[in-house]
């Protein structure tokens, strides 16, 4: 079985507030946000790199195993 594709998200390195959507929002640090979502193409590459960082590890819980064995596979 192939590895399952994880969705990207971002992490705000400090909080910060910003108008979206036509309200005053505020991050807060360590808040996650998926790749590709509306706020991060408003704030623009730039405000992205300046708040933001890519997530690549939610630690132990990244892994996560078959249920069951595939037809054929002895466990």
């Amino acid at each position: 079985m192939p590895p399952a594709k994880t969705k990207t998200y971002l992490k705000a390195r400090h909080a910060f507030g910003v108008q979206y959507e036509g309200e005053f929002i505020t991050v807060s640090e360590g808040e996650l946000v998926p790749a590709g979502h509306k706020l991060l193409k408003q704030l623009g590459k730039a405000g992205v790199e300046e708040h933001f960082e890519e997530v690549t590890s939610f630690g132990r819980w990244d892994k996560v195993e078959q249920a069951t064995a595939a037809p054929g596979e002895k466990r």
